[in-house]
């Protein structure tokens, strides 16, 4: 699996890939597969795009975002993607790094 499996099976990889496009020139960076976890006898594929920056800043990045392959369709379906935390100390929304650890789990009810 990489950046060519995900866009031949996902319209919404693609677009999310191509979100800065209109605004940052001569924009071409993609996300790439950072993680697989399989839960409940399904295939989850998670993907990223950050790049540590001194500013801070996450423009021009693609967060954390989460997607299921299902293999009788052999489609990739977009699940959501990870907003990041809000750290009251600073002010500010942590969470957007490639250094950043994200385990997904599931709690139950």
């Amino acid at each position: 699996m990489n950046i060519k499996f995900m866009e031949d099976r996902s319209d919404a990889y693609v677009k999310i890939n191509n979100i800065w496009k209109e605004k940052i020139e001569d924009y071409n960076s993609k996300s790439e597969i950072v993680q697989f976890k399989v839960y409940d006898n399904k295939f989850f594929i998670v993907t990223c795009a950050m790049r540590t920056h001194l500013s801070g800043s996450v423009r021009g990045e693609m967060p954390y975002c989460l997607y299921y392959y299902d293999f009788d369709t052999d489609e990739v379906i977009y699940c959501g993607f990870y907003a990041g935390y809000y750290d009251e100390e600073f002010g500010a929304y942590g969470g957007f790094t490639e250094l950043g650890i994200l385990e997904i789990s599931v709690k139950e009810s």
